[in-house]
């Protein structure tokens, strides 16, 4: 892992695959929308 890095967990024990792969659906859906519409920032640290 690195500074830049996000670590993401789906589903919990009581999930099937089918609830599983609806909720990456829908978190790729909201986070691409986000991704997409973001502006670029520099990497530079003051």
């Amino acid at each position: 892992m690195t500074t830049t890095s996000m670590w993401l967990e789906f589903g919990g024990v009581e999930n099937n695959m089918e609830e599983l792969n609806c909720s990456i659906e829908d978190f790729a859906e909201v986070f691409s929308e986000h991704f997409w519409k973001a502006e670029e920032v520099s990497r530079n640290s003051a």
